[in-house]
């Protein structure tokens, strides 16, 4: 969703990562493009230890056999959060998570946990 700051547009967007590893929120961390030029800032940044990737796809515990989770699915966890950058990203784009050491590459997600079952009314969960 893009939002007015200050005369310009921001747009905030869920991640999720290929693999655990988080970047902490620091005065030095950054969004990055794939050339390195920074376009944003983290604004959240955890791992989600019920997702993981199965051939490039994101299943949770709580996806279904028959919509791609293996039966012996172990989730090994996810980096994911939010965003925010100074202009549009389509979904499934790459950038990349910096604290000025380490860089994590994520994906912009329209989701980032399918098939969840915490935000469900209760009468649907049982």
């Amino acid at each position: 969703e893009a939002l007015q700051q200050g005369g310009d547009l921001a747009y905030t967007y869920p991640f999720a990562g290929y693999d655990p590893r988080k970047i902490p929120i620091t005065e030095s961390s950054a969004v990055l493009d794939s050339s390195d030029k920074k376009i944003g800032q983290i604004l959240t940044c955890t791992t989600d230890m019920a997702i993981g990737r199965v051939d490039d796809q994101i299943v949770s515990v709580a996806t279904n056999e028959k919509d791609g989770k293996p039966a012996n699915f172990q989730p090994k966890g996810l980096s994911c959060g939010f965003v925010k950058v100074e202009h549009k990203l389509e979904t499934g784009e790459v950038v990349f998570l910096t604290d000025g050491k380490r860089k994590v590459k994520v994906e912009i997600r329209s989701d980032i946990r399918p098939d969840r079952t915490a935000r469900l009314p209760m009468h649907q969960m049982i």
